[in-house]
């Protein structure tokens, strides 16, 4: 996944789960594929009111009035969201990467969940191999993990703060 800060990283580690969802191509042809998905803010409606503590400025507000375009429809569902198979809210598709593809059933690539003996956050590693475009770094998640750490034990005071937390 790419991420617009490292905050997002612990956030999804903790909220974020894959899915999957039976999609009809244009050929006709279904074809089953990965999507991110979180659960469903709606199941559960009255907790989009219940008000919080922001830890940035430390003011009450709640889901309500920070995600005003969060609404949800008679029935329990997000509005306007697209459901995976399992009913999960997606938020984006997934590419299977050819290393992960033949790593075996979990779809882990090899060595994916060890952990790093001395995590570096902003670090590049390199891919054993290139993907299309000729790329071979990329930042690796697992660095970031004691950062993590440091930023729940503070509040969740980085990144969008507790706002996407109370959503999943």
């Amino acid at each position: 996944m790419h991420y617009c800060c490292w905050p997002c990283v612990c956030d999804t580690q903790d909220y974020i789960r894959v899915d999957t969802k039976n999609v009809t191509l244009a050929n006709a042809f279904e074809r089953q594929l990965h999507f991110a998905v979180i659960g469903n803010p709606c199941d559960d409606r009255v907790q989009l009111s219940v008000p919080f503590v922001q830890p940035f400025d430390q003011r009450m507000t709640s889901i309500a009035d920070l995600a005003r375009e969060v609404h949800c429809l008679e029935d329990g569902i997000l509005e306007g969201a697209i459901l995976s198979d399992h009913g999960y809210i997606i938020i984006g598709m997934l590419f299977d990467s050819q290393h992960a593809v033949t790593a075996g059933a979990s779809g882990d690539a090899t060595n994916a969940t060890d952990k790093l003996a001395y995590p570096t956050p902003g670090m590049m590693s390199t891919a054993a191999r290139f993907d299309e475009s000729g790329r071979r770094g990329y930042q690796d998640e697992r660095e970031y993990r004691w950062a993590c750490v440091d930023r729940a034990r503070n509040g969740y005071n980085s990144g969008v703060g507790e706002i996407f937390r109370k959503v999943c």
